[in-house]
């Protein structure tokens, strides 16, 4: 793959990133197209790499809200994050959200989504449309990796398919599997298969599911850096 033509990395937030080698976050701390989500910047220093793009979707109620204000004050008050990150996306779907991002003093790109339940969606082609919103952020990523690094390979980790819960900066018993197979995740990998069909190139590097993937969010698999240099 040539040097001028890198692949989007979409990292989602499980308990599988801590499956990274030293030498995967070595060099995601070098890629220029890493995209995070959520609590990701408060945490990043237990992972061990820096994104380059940041996006906040859930902002519908005070509980999310003050999630978003934590994050940006942990971006604002982080010098070495800030050395990195190049773009920071956040949907403002309450006048809350809207007045923390107006106050943050950081250089907030807002944007709007599709709908969480609706399957019928494209990518947006620009900011002025809303994003590929089906089941997750994460999906959010996938579009926002496509607007910024255009007819790239994204390749999807940390955002496995199935039941046990957790972040990769909960420790071990705040990570738990639960009873029933969560929307979200279906949702989510039937998306990732709908825009896979439509043409987009995405990969599925993500180590291991824990539940069989449906056949219609089945993706092509790689290693994360499998085919780089």
């Amino acid at each position: 793959m040539s040097v001028y033509a890198r692949p989007s990395f979409v990292l989602g937030n499980s308990w599988q990133l801590n499956y990274l080698s030293l030498d995967d976050r070595a060099a995601l701390d070098c890629e220029p197209f890493v995209l995070v989500c959520n609590c990701f910047p408060e945490h990043w220093r237990k992972i061990g790499f820096r994104p380059t793009i940041w996006a906040f979707g859930d902002t519908n109620n005070s509980e999310c809200c003050q999630i978003l204000a934590d994050q940006l004050e942990a971006i604002r008050s982080d010098q070495d994050l800030r050395q990195r990150l190049r773009h920071l996306f956040v949907c403002c779907e309450s006048a809350e959200a809207e007045r923390i991002v107006a106050r943050c003093e950081l250089p907030i790109i807002r944007y709007r989504r599709g709908s969480w339940a609706r399957r019928e969606q494209r990518l947006a082609t620009s900011l002025s449309e809303p994003i590929y919103h089906y089941g997750s952020t994460l999906t959010d990523l996938v579009n926002l990796a496509q607007l910024l690094n255009p007819g790239q390979e994204v390749r999807i980790c940390g955002g496995q398919h199935g039941r046990i819960l957790g972040h990769f900066y909960n420790r071990g018993d705040e990570i738990h599997a639960v009873s029933a197979m969560p929307r979200e995740f279906e949702r989510m990998w039937k998306g990732f298969g709908d825009l896979v069909r439509a043409g987009h190139p995405l990969v599925d590097c993500n180590f291991e599911h824990d539940v069989k993937l449906p056949r219609d969010g089945r993706l092509p698999r790689k290693a994360l850096f499998e085919g780089m240099s």
